[in-house]
């Protein structure tokens, strides 16, 4: 796994052999990034990567030129290989670890995202919670891009729109804009 393009274009990502999270392959990123180019001005952007495993999403926002980035995993082992990442790249001052559950992450969050990227475990079921909560993380007319499994359609909500669904292979990705207007609470 690597850096698709930015400043740490062709810098490699430690992933353990026997992960027990599912990495976005390079394919899957690439084509997602290509997608987001023409929605986001990068260095203006704040990023939250939500169940982040290696960061793959985050620090790949990162290398584009994104301002900052919080990476949300609850499994510890993940948590030190996403450490392990972030410094090998250099970017420390530009992130933050949250070692916690997503959904006790935006339940308590006090901040909004320009970009959400969310990658659940893909027997992960609970995708109506799934989108209300990333709706309390996304700014007004921000993005929120979400993989699955390419069987799994995701339910309609009142706050994101959504603006293009990709499947590649097994699997989908989904993107999704925030609504103008006040950001639910």
């Amino acid at each position: 796994m690597r850096i698709i393009a930015g400043d740490m274009k062709g810098r490699t990502l430690h992933v353990p052999r026997r992960a027990s999270f599912r990495p976005t392959t390079d394919r899957v990123k690439e084509a997602l990034f290509n997608i987001l180019n023409s929605m986001i001005v990068w260095d203006q952007c704040h990023v939250c990567d939500l169940f982040a495993g290696s960061g793959n999403l985050g620090l790949e926002a990162l290398s584009r030129g994104a301002a900052s980035a919080v990476f949300v995993e609850q499994n510890r082992e993940h948590c030190s290989v996403l450490q392990q990442n972030i410094s090998r790249l250099g970017v420390a001052d530009r992130t933050q670890v949250r070692s916690m559950r997503a959904e006790q992450f935006w339940s308590s969050a006090s901040s909004a995202y320009d970009l959400v990227c969310a990658d659940p475990p893909y027997d992960y079921e609970n995708y109506e919670t799934l989108l209300s909560g990333c709706a309390r993380l996304v700014k007004p007319d921000g993005i929120l891009t979400v993989e699955h499994a390419a069987h799994t359609q995701l339910p309609e909500t009142e706050h994101l729109v959504s603006r293009d669904r990709r499947i590649y292979g097994t699997t989908a990705v989904s993107i999704f804009r925030f609504q103008a207007g006040e950001n639910p609470s």
